[in-house]
């Protein structure tokens, strides 16, 4: 496998600096790991982990299966991600596993695709999709509760607010409309719309003070919009001729991973993993997998 391509943490800076207004970040602030998926082009896949600076790419897996939308507990100290056997059309289930890829734990044991896995704020429940409906369950799989129980309308990417109080989600309202964001209660209740515009919105994601979402919206191309939750308003963060995938906020909330296909034309352009500090218009790639392999899913942990 290639090594990953460095990125100069002073480099960085200046990047951001140059591209963005105002005071930039620290690079200090650069802590965590970013998580993804990232597969052969119709093949195995494996969660990975990487340096925000694109250093330390370790294959955490490391397992004939396919994996799927990794989510780091609050800690750091461990994931829960969806795995099956071959492919992600096969019956697979919940499990979790150490930051480090040891002690591997199954924690479902049922029929159907468990998706889009979320944790809450404490770590005492997990969210994730199940047959188009949205569940809560304790990391060990016990305690299963429904929350929505409209499964004809299709649910993906359930979120909770940093308080836990709150759920985003990206709900399927029509061929016409596609996916809106709506927004419910911890126990699903008082569901509400928040976006409606022409295209998919998908993937939200809460900021650290819970007062915006960063999300991905899909028309010609896919690029990221925030919104804010108080006024209505959306604002563009990325543009161009490009697919952009699974916004995730680093530790401190300043920067963003997300996973970008740099040529919306050709579908066997890599997806590799890039990070961004909105308003600075300059998304630096942290992964270079020239071909081989394909990113996805990102994510960030605040492990070491």
């Amino acid at each position: 496998m290639p090594k990953p391509r460095p990125l100069s943490l002073s480099a960085l800076a200046l990047c951001i600096a140059c591209g963005s207004e105002g005071t930039s970040p620290s690079p200090a602030s650069l802590t965590g790991k970013i998580l993804f998926v990232a597969a052969v082009l119709n093949g195995q896949a494996d969660i990975y982990a990487i340096n925000p600076d694109g250093t330390g790419l370790t294959n955490i897996t490391k397992h004939p299966a396919f994996y799927d939308r990794p989510a780091a507990s609050p800690d750091g100290t461990r994931l829960a991600f969806y795995r099956s056997s071959t492919s992600p059309s096969d019956s697979g289930d919940i499990y979790t596993l150490a930051a480090n890829g040891t002690n591997l734990e199954q924690v479902t044991f049922t029929d159907g695709y468990e998706s889009s896995l979320s944790w809450r704020h404490d770590g005492g429940r997990l969210m994730f999709v199940k047959n188009s409906d949205i569940y809560t369950m304790a990391p060990d799989g016990s305690d299963t509760t429904r929350l929505t129980t409209d499964g004809m309308e299709v649910k993906t990417d359930p979120a909770w607010s940093p308080t836990g109080n709150f759920i985003v989600y990206s709900r399927y309202i029509d061929a016409s409309l596609g996916y809106d964001l709506h927004r419910m209660t911890a126990s699903g209740q008082n569901d509400t719309s928040l976006a409606s515009l022409a295209g998919d919105d998908l993937s939200p994601a809460w900021s650290a003070d819970g007062q915006s979402l960063v999300f991905v919206h899909q028309d010609a191309f896919s690029h990221l919009l925030t919104l804010d939750l108080a006024t209505g308003d959306t604002a563009t963060v990325t543009s161009g001729p490009v697919i952009d995938q699974t916004p995730a906020w680093s530790p401190g909330g300043d920067f963003l991973a997300f996973v970008r296909n740099p040529n919306a034309l050709s579908a066997s352009q890599p997806q590799e993993v890039y990070l961004l500090v909105p308003g600075s218009g300059t998304p630096v790639p942290v992964t270079s997998f020239a071909r081989l392999k394909f990113a996805y899913a990102s994510t960030w942990t605040n492990h070491p």
